[in-house]
This record gives C-alpha cells, structure tokens and sequence, in this order.
C-alpha cells in the first residue's frame, strides 16, 4: 500500500513541479523537498517581504542579494537550484555580451585591428574600467616640430 501512495505522490509531484527528471538525478524525494521548500517560502512572511523590497527588474546581484539570505539549513534544495542557474545566465549572458562588442569594435572599417588592441578595447567595452582621458594624455610627450 505504502508503495501506492509513494507512487502517486511521485505522479503527482512530476505533474505540479514542472520540473525535468534531469535537474534532481531522477531522485524523485529531491524534488518533492524542492517543491516544499517554495511553498515554505511562500509561506514566509519575512522573505515575500525581502522579495517584495527587490526592484522590479532585479539585476543579478539583486536575486543573489535574495537567495543568500535564504537559510541554508531549511533551504538547502532551492538554495542550490538557484546557484545552478545564476551560474548558467551569467556565464551566458557575459559571452553574448562579449561577442557583440567585438562585433561593434572589429568591424569593416577596422579590418587592420591588432589582436593586442582589440583585447584592450575587449576589456574597456565588457568592464566598468573607466580610462582617466586627461591624466593619459598629459603623460604624452608631444612631438616637436624640427
């Protein structure tokens, strides 16, 4: 009988998670504490109140912000499905970004680009670095005429 029940629990569970089997290794008990740990969530006051206060386009540093605030001891499930996939949009999100800018910086018109000048110019377009213009160009010596 108990095996009954656990199979229905576990039909139901993969019928309300939406979630494939490939994200907690087929291990259907993963899951069922995956989807109880979002209803306690839901159920917090003191968290939806945090979510609540978080813009509402959040950057990523805004849901790190929140998910590190979730205590690792009752959300241990959550807590690790949400590092998974900050990781994937990040490191996917920073090559598309990447990729673009070298688009727009090596195009046509700048067909003689050195590999060493478009790492420089990689860095300036993909980081908040930004160059002191006066204090670079008061380092140059100006050229005298003869």
């Amino acid at each position: 009988m108990s095996s009954n029940l656990s199979d229905r629990m576990k039909r139901k569970l993969e019928e309300s998670s939406n979630l494939s089997c490939r994200e907690f290794n087929d291990d259907w008990k993963d899951r069922y504490m995956f989807v109880l740990e979002i209803i306690d969530l839901k159920c917090n006051s003191v968290l939806k109140s945090k979510f609540a206060e978080l813009p509402v386009l959040p950057s990523a540093d805004d849901m790190i912000a929140f998910w590190r605030i979730l205590p690792a001891n009752e959300f241990e499930h959550l807590r690790s499905f949400a590092q998974r996939y900050i990781c994937r949009f990040g490191s996917t999100y920073r090559c598309e970004q990447s990729f673009s800018a070298m688009k727009l910086i090596k195009n046509k018109n700048r067909a003689r680009l050195t590999d060493s000048n478009l790492n420089v110019l990689m860095i300036l377009a993909t980081t908040n670095l930004q160059p002191d213009i006066d204090k670079l160009a008061s380092n140059l010596q100006s050229h005298k005429s003869h």
